[in-house]
């Protein structure tokens, strides 16, 4: 068990959130919904470089706009920097850990098991140390594991080795027993599982890249399905567990609505008034296709735009029950129709601005 060190009293404590991934889709939003709060937030960042667009951010988001970043105590560092956690950690109540590598390139299995597993094993242990308050964990739905009758997952599907769709779940699961691993030596946790979030991000990666694909005249829509959620929610579930410590102990997966992959390019279409995917992607033509497109990437030296994995992932149709989260909190997601909305007109808006 990892030995403790006595922790500063709570009028002590220099910060509330010692904040991972705060430049990151999920990670801005966080740092938003918590400074909103009145929180003190200390934040790390790889490079101070990708600060640049949370203003304009920020100021989309209201309540205080970019005047909230004024408040935030930066600091740049990594996540495998041991030391660095252990002595930036110290004075904070809780840690929040949304920081992530997203990635389906086979070629980055390495780098997603040693800053999602290796990254999340170090926090733990410098909050055990430290004595903090608790962790709050940005998980992932690839953790869980989708019922074979096509029911609805919920919070007691824990994906294995096997089951866990590639390199990204599989880091993703071993990050979340780590945390699981914290708790068992007395840390106080609690796990956010999120299906696809959707939002305005810092600089048009994750859902933003989805509704590209449609602007530049996608033909092809997977057969799959998955869960969606808005990461305005998102913040707003942790904000509100951060006030709940009786919730904690528990994971909770955040999904406000299931849709195929067609019926999502079709809203999305529809708004950029774009013709919709009309065309099925057949499973084993696309794994062809991924296969090949992995290996011109390694001649070319460059990321697959289409991966097995990827391919894999988007032919399954997933359902996720967030009725866990709602009984517990009482909470009610905004419809999954406004999330894409708004992202639909953050693309266009970005578009007329550039």
């Amino acid at each position: 068990m990892t030995k403790p060190i006595p922790s500063p009293a709570a009028d002590d404590r220099t910060h509330d959130i010692f904040l991972t991934g705060a430049t990151g889709l999920v990670g801005s939003h966080l740092l938003h919904a918590f400074l909103a709060q009145g929180l003190r937030v200390k934040a790390l960042v790889r490079d101070k470089a990708r600060l640049a667009p949370l203003p304009a951010l920020f100021d989309a988001l209201g309540q205080g706009g970019r005047g909230l970043l004024e408040a935030v105590d930066w600091l740049e560092g990594d996540l495998l920097d041991y030391p660095l956690l252990l002595a930036q950690t110290r004075g904070c109540a809780r840690v929040v850990h949304a920081a992530a590598l997203v990635s389906f390139d086979p070629a980055d299995a390495e780098r997603a098991r040693q800053a999602n597993v290796l990254g999340t094993s170090w926090l733990v242990d410098a909050c055990l140390v430290n004595g903090l308050e608790g962790m709050m964990h940005i998980s992932s739905v690839a953790t869980v594991r989708s019922p074979d009758d096509g029911s609805p997952a919920d919070e007691r599907e824990f994906s294995t080795w096997q089951t866990a769709s590639g390199h990204y779940a599989r880091s993703k699961l071993k990050a979340e027993m780590a945390v699981w691993r914290g708790r068992e030596e007395g840390l106080p946790v609690v796990v956010l599982n999120p299906s696809v979030v959707l939002g305005a991000s810092a600089d048009q990666r994750s859902s933003a890249r989805l509704v590209g694909l449609v602007w530049e005249g996608l033909r092809h829509y997977p057969l799959g399905g998955t869960g969606f959620v808005d990461a305005r929610d998102l913040a707003r579930a942790a904000a509100l567990l951060l006030a709940r410590p009786e919730a904690w102990g528990e994971r909770y997966i955040l999904s406000a609505a299931d849709l195929s992959y067609r019926d999502f390019f079709a809203q999305v279409a529809l708004l950029l008034m774009r013709r919709p995917p009309d065309r099925p992607l057949a499973p084993a033509a696309a794994l062809w296709l991924a296969r090949a497109e992995t290996a011109l990437g390694k001649i070319l030296g460059r990321p697959p735009r289409l991966t097995p994995d990827a391919v894999r992932s988007s032919a399954k149709i997933s359902r996720y029950s967030s009725e866990k989260f709602r009984r517990a909190t009482g909470f009610e997601f905004m419809p999954i129709e406004k999330s894409i909305r708004d992202l639909c007109a953050q693309f266009l808006n970005e578009r007329t601005i550039s």
